[in-house]
């Protein structure tokens, strides 16, 4: 809920990017009451799962007990996710410093490590090196990229195809 709550915080608005979000803490909301027994509805398993995907539907709950119980349901959810998303709230407007921060990082660097995070929450920067592992921003020079610019320079690996035309296939 953190994503969804820095939106609200900074830009007083929300969007539609933190969806995934919402819905992976409404699952496990969810999991919590039915499967888990995990709120004041007590140690009781709501619906039975049908864990077996088809053809891209998502999974499934057997619906196996009343309507007013199934509005108990949603509510312990709802109650779940707004706690959830209040503490969220709370936790960046304590650590406003340390949201701002992070921000900055993501805007430079697009992508840090939870060693990065903690960083600026017990520092308020990065201190170690980011290390940027995304491929794209590497130079794509052809097939022959693998090769290293030196060997390339020397002339290295040109003995392989002498000729430059394509090798036949195996014998």
């Amino acid at each position: 809920m953190g994503g969804r709550a820095a939106e609200e915080i900074e830009i007083g608005d929300v969007t539609s990017g933190a969806a995934g979000d919402i819905r992976m803490a409404t699952n496990i909301a969810r999991s919590m009451v039915c499967d888990w027994g995990m709120s004041d509805l007590g140690m009781i398993s709501f619906g039975d799962r049908q864990d077996q995907v088809f053809l891209g539907k998502e999974l499934s709950r057997a619906q196996n007990y009343s309507d007013e119980t199934a509005q108990k349901i949603d509510a312990a959810i709802k109650r779940i996710i707004d706690e959830q998303y209040d503490r969220a709230k709370d936790i960046l407007n304590e650590n406003i410093s340390a949201l701002h921060a992070s921000a900055e990082a993501l805007l430079e660097y697009e992508t840090v490590e939870g060693k990065h995070i903690h960083e600026i929450l017990e520092q308020g920067k990065i201190v170690s090196p980011v290390i940027n592992s995304n491929p794209s921003d590497d130079k794509d020079e052809g097939p022959d990229a693998s090769a290293s610019e030196e060997d390339a320079e020397e002339g290295k690996g040109d003995d392989v195809n002498p000729g430059g035309e394509p090798a036949g296939m195996p014998a």
